[in-house]
């Protein structure tokens, strides 16, 4: 792996992994808020992933195309805890009003990288088994880099089918 600033690009980057099998949840991320409709998720998952990412994960420049495919966006109520996979495209919302809120993304034990700055430490002492990354990994991302998010279409999968069976694969 090599990195380009904060910007890792790594064979297959985790932030979590998850999966579901044999009606066990595997991994994954947690994620609620106290305020509804302040979260949104994709009900897919977006197969290599590592492959059209940009700075920190971020999909924004693949919005356009998940608004056209026919899959749920779903608004996530308050109090409502939603568990995903790290390749699902989800979000936090602006809030129409200020309001108090309470908001938190729980990431499981698969993970590639940690950020020291902005993760809570295990208060047992545990030390992450990851490469650990200490300074604002906010204020140091690249632009997006077209060698991690290149200009083209890549196969996405729903999150309740396998990706053979339900692979849409756009041109």
């Amino acid at each position: 792996s090599s990195s380009i600033g904060f910007v890792t690009t790594t064979p297959d980057p985790v932030w979590g992994g998850g999966f579901f099998a044999q009606n066990c949840i595997h991994g994954g991320v947690y994620m609620a808020s106290t305020v509804a409709d302040s979260c949104g998720v994709y009900d897919m998952t977006i197969r290599d992933h590592h492959m059209v990412t940009g700075a920190l994960g971020d999909v924004e420049h693949l919005r356009p195309l998940l608004e056209k495919l026919d899959h749920k966006y779903v608004l996530l109520q308050a109090n409502e805890l939603i568990w995903m996979t790290d390749c699902t495209p989800h979000e936090s919302l602006p809030l129409l009003a200020t309001t108090f809120r309470q908001y938190f993304r729980l990431v499981t034990s698969g993970v590639s990288l940690w950020y020291a700055d902005h993760s809570t430490p295990n208060p047992l002492g545990i030390q992450p088994n990851a490469t650990v990354i200490h300074g604002n990994k906010l204020r140091n991302v690249v632009a997006q880099d077209d060698r991690l998010a290149p200009i083209k279409v890549w196969p996405l999968v729903t999150a309740d089918a396998p990706a053979t069976e339900s692979t849409q694969v756009l041109e």
